[in-house]
């Protein structure tokens, strides 16, 4: 996968590996102007770049070693642990918005290209910036309760009205 050009997002911290820095380096800006990547998730999207690296780990030991391995051809250990990267790593590129649902088709927008455009275009010259949307807020009336009168009120309201 390519990133699209000008896209810009959070550095990786330090505490990945370097295959997952890779991974954080290439997925990272693209959820970052989607919106589905913010200072309160990153440690999960810290998780779905680990398993994205182990998974491409286990994927070249088993292109390397076979599937098999030993005499006695057993089932290659990689092949465990790609599955279970795959696993994980497929339920968060989902909640990242970096994937399609299973079961749903996914197929380009019309348009895609002028929308990508448009969202490398607003790319702001800051790092973390992203464009701000407009909200409309509603007007809320709210009845005023009706609130027991003491006696120097009710002073104050008769000689308003004299």
């Amino acid at each position: 996968m390519m990133k699209p050009k000008n896209l810009v997002g959070p550095k990786p911290p330090r505490s990945l590996s370097p295959g997952a820095k890779e991974e954080w380096r290439e997925l990272a800006p693209i959820a970052w102007n989607l919106g589905s990547l913010n200072a309160q998730r990153f440690r999960g999207f810290e998780v779905l770049c680990e398993a994205l690296a182990q998974e491409r780990a286990a994927r070249a030991a088993i292109a390397a070693e076979g599937i098999t391995v030993g005499e006695a051809k057993k089932a290659h250990p990689a092949l465990k642990i790609q599955a279970e990267a795959r696993r994980v790593a497929l339920g968060l590129l989902i909640d990242f918005q970096l994937s399609a649902r299973p079961g749903h088709l996914y197929s380009p927008l019309i348009g895609a290209e002028e929308a990508l455009d448009e969202l490398n275009d607003s790319a702001s010259a800051h790092c973390f910036a992203r464009p701000k949307r407009k909200r409309r807020r509603k007007k809320l009336v709210v009845a005023q309760e009706a609130r027991p009168v003491d006696a120097a009120d009710e002073s104050a309201v008769e000689q308003e009205h004299l």
